[in-house]
């Protein structure tokens, strides 16, 4: 191809046999050019991987697939680690021992500046939700109300997903840097303090999972409507 076009800019070059230095230096170039392509085509995941650490960004490590799981149980069930469901032809199994209590949450309420708002329309309904609203102020109540108290001494987790995590980071609110205290209504309809065992919401400014343990019975107590045992 490049021989075709040297007549197109050098009348004057009629010798195109291999023995011709600017032929042979033609020949050298197009061999660069595809072993250049050649291994531009050959990018492996350990060059991304590379690519990726010198702009400064961290890739996870490869792991087993991961599910969320809905189940409504008629009364309480406990499934022991490496409890197995299937889906399809691929089988999942739970990570550690879990028990499902037979209650549900009934009641979801933002307080802000003492003004109650219902976010029980997100309920099973895929619809994320900004827990302390778009821009969060000091002092706001996110409440959570079951039909059942829960039971003490007991590890529960709860999943949260939230719209536009990241728009807490954006208003300034950092896990490192923002308070966030969990507590729950006790039998004597006062308020105590929640043990989080782990958190990976980082203070709910992300989705994820918040694992936590009351050391006492709930209470039953209508907050805003008709009685519930609150988290919140």
């Amino acid at each position: 191809m490049h021989a075709i076009k040297i007549h197109n800019y050098h009348p004057e070059w009629t010798d195109e046999n291999y023995h011709d230095p600017g032929i042979t230096m033609l020949e050298l170039l197009a061999w660069l050019f595809d072993m250049q392509r050649y291994y531009l085509d050959r990018v492996t995941d350990k060059n991304y991987r590379r690519f990726f650490d010198l702009l400064g960004f961290k890739t996870p490590d490869s792991a087993m697939a991961r599910t969320l799981l809905k189940l409504q149980p008629y009364e309480t069930l406990y499934m022991p680690k490496g409890f197995s469901f299937k889906a399809g032809d691929v089988v999942f199994e739970t990570e550690r021992d879990v028990l499902i209590q037979n209650t549900d949450i009934k009641a979801i309420i933002r307080e802000e500046d003492g003004h109650p708002t219902s976010l029980v329309h997100v309920l099973g309904n895929s619809v994320s939700v900004l827990p302390f609203g778009e821009v969060p102020k000091s002092g706001t109540t996110f409440y959570i109300g079951f039909t059942e108290p829960l039971i003490k001494n007991k590890a529960y987790e709860l999943y949260f997903r939230l719209a536009n995590a990241t728009l807490y980071e954006g208003v300034g609110i950092e896990a490192s840097k923002h308070q966030m205290k969990w507590s729950y209504l006790k039998s004597d309809l006062q308020w105590d303090d929640i043990e989080i065992v782990r958190d990976v919401t980082h203070g709910m400014i992300r989705s994820g999972h918040v694992r936590m343990k009351l050391s006492s019975e709930m209470g039953l107590k209508g907050l805003f409507s008709e009685s519930q045992s609150y988290i919140g």
